[in-house]
């Protein structure tokens, strides 16, 4: 599914820089980056770039799970392939969604409706309106694609987290039992419980947006945080530990975040 959603959203993107929109884009007058609402906007998008910082909980918890399922006990270094793969490719396709919204809505004069109905029917018209009639299968593909593989991604991943929250004690066969007796009932009640908030913000399209990526933005230091106390800390083997570089690159790194997330929270409170 990751692989067909990368060639579709490449090929458009060749198509778009076929279409000649580069120039046009080119040549429109970009807002300026320092007012109030494009800084929001920023720490807000950063949120969810190029994936949540929770992903990486989730990732822990996908190798464990591989490992009962293969009965292989993988190094760091599979562990360290296995996540730069997911994480390198949604880099790339980030980048590649990032480059048609320039080439394709950047400068295109369109209104957006806030309704995620009728939003998604005008980036579609859109995009074949400026590439062509002839790419409105590919665009909608591409786009349906991605929303089906984030939708089955925290379908699973939500329910796993919640189970692992409850039954901390893994080794514990009644515990195992009992975490997959949880994670059969969440992986009902979560997506009930998201189908009724689309259902009442339908309406609100950028505000559920910009509400959940702020929330992913405001818990990404709290999450790097524990991240980096658990590789530093006695449950990892010494040689399994970053080096000291590392560690202060994660420390300047959880600082970054940490001075962002308060200029995020200065933002949404007093401006």
């Amino acid at each position: 599914m990751s692989l067909f959603l990368t060639l579709a959203t490449l090929a458009a993107v060749i198509m778009a820089f076929g279409a000649g929109t580069a120039t046009k884009a080119l040549n429109t007058p970009s807002p300026s980056l320092w007012t109030t609402a494009s800084i929001g906007f920023i720490i807000a998008f950063m949120g969810w770039m190029p994936i949540p910082i929770d992903a990486s909980v989730w990732h822990s918890i996908w190798t464990k799970e591989k490992s009962k399922q293969t009965h292989h006990k993988p190094s760091i270094k599979e562990v360290f392939t296995d996540f730069n793969i997911g994480y390198l490719s949604a880099c790339f396709i980030g980048l590649l969604f990032l480059i048609l919204g320039a080439l394709v809505m950047f400068g295109s004069s369109t209104s957006f409706s806030p309704n995620s109905v009728e939003f998604s029917s005008q980036l579609v018209a859109l995009y074949g309106k400026t590439l062509g009639a002839w790419s409105t299968p590919i665009i909608s593909i591409a786009a349906f694609i991605t929303l089906l593989s984030t939708t089955l991604t925290v379908t699973d991943a939500f329910p796993r987290v919640i189970s692992e929250l409850l039954n901390p004690e893994e080794s514990l066969v009644q515990n195992e039992k009992k975490k997959w007796k949880e994670y059969k009932i969440s992986i009902f009640v979560i997506p009930l419980v998201s189908l009724g908030i689309l259902f009442f913000l339908s309406g609100s399209f950028m505000f559920l947006i910009d509400f959940a990526t702020g929330l992913s933005f405001l818990s990404a230091p709290f999450l790097a945080y524990f991240n980096y106390r658990l590789v530093i800390g006695p449950h990892m083997r010494e040689d399994d530990k970053p080096g000291k570089r590392y560690r202060t690159f994660s420390l300047i790194c959880l600082g970054l975040l940490s001075i962002f997330t308060l200029v995020y929270l200065y933002y949404i409170l007093f401006l």
